[in-house]
């Protein structure tokens, strides 16, 4: 994603603050209809260690537009984009850091 820039009219559409002092995020464009996640972890702790993030539909968990990322010694991840067709298609995301090899599940998705 080196050199990517965001929609202009991006905007954070959910946002909580999760385990270990972390952050999961559904970022939208509404110019694109499409959505992606990000993870972004406040630890200090990201050399030797991963980020991940997921996005998908929530009807559809484990469809071929699922979009995962992982992340090695960074501090945030983010999905590629997932496209929207429909407004009421609920999206959700969900995250994972690792820590000295060990990987933590941010908790439940969460959606809109």
């Amino acid at each position: 994603l080196e050199g990517w820039v965001p929609p202009y009219d991006a905007t954070v559409v959910a946002s909580e603050t999760r385990e270990r002092d972390t952050q999961l995020q559904i970022v939208y464009s509404d110019a694109c209809r499409a959505a992606w996640a990000r993870v972004t972890r406040y630890d200090n702790a990201s050399a030797g260690n991963t980020v991940s993030a997921s996005i998908y539909r929530q009807i559809a968990p484990e469809a071929a537009d699922r979009q995962d990322t992982t992340e090695p010694d960074a501090q945030s991840a983010y999905t590629t984009l997932i496209v929207r067709d429909d407004a009421r298609t609920r999206l959700c995301a969900d995250g994972a850091i690792s820590v000295d090899g060990v990987r933590l599940e941010l908790g439940a998705p969460v959606c809109v």
